[in-house]
């Protein structure tokens, strides 16, 4: 039986601390491959956990910058996120694949569509506007034409 608190780190120390590139694994649960600075995942890196798969940016030991995320299990209703990462959440344009085959391309705020945003399935838009904490304002067109003459 593995023990799933053992840490195993394999790579470049500077100081007694993590730096450079390296892989750290603690038993079953987690394994990074990428780069660290003073101890902490920190560059370019692929994080492997239980809940999901990041690969992509880290500052101080946390997704952020431009990354994919692939969720591992089946509680999510969408799995795979590729855009911009704020302290682990998704912030900023992304474009997320939900297990249902429908695709949201616009912003996020705290993992969640908010701002600018489309819905679409099978190359369908099924919803298309300003979305705030995951709900849809829908855009409203207005394709009259102007009967003014210059």
């Amino acid at each position: 039986m593995h023990d799933n608190s053992v840490e195993i780190y394999r790579g470049q120390i500077v100081g007694g601390k993590k730096h450079g590139i390296g892989i750290d694994a603690t038993g079953q649960q987690t394994q990074y491959i990428g780069q660290f600075r003073d101890g902490q995942r920190h560059g370019v890196g692929q994080l492997d956990t239980t809940l999901y798969l990041y690969i992509g940016n880290f500052i101080n030991n946390v997704a952020t910058g431009h990354g994919v995320m692939v969720m591992h299990n089946s509680l999510s209703n969408w799995e795979k996120h590729e855009g911009a990462f704020v302290d682990g959440l998704a912030q900023g344009f992304g474009v997320r694949y939900f297990r249902n085959g429908q695709i949201h391309r616009g912003e996020f705020k705290f993992d969640e569509p908010n701002g600018f945003g489309i819905r679409e399935l099978l190359n369908t838009i099924l919803e298309a506007g300003y979305w705030e904490r995951g709900a849809c304002q829908p855009l409203v067109l207005n394709m009259s034409q102007s009967t003014e003459s210059v």
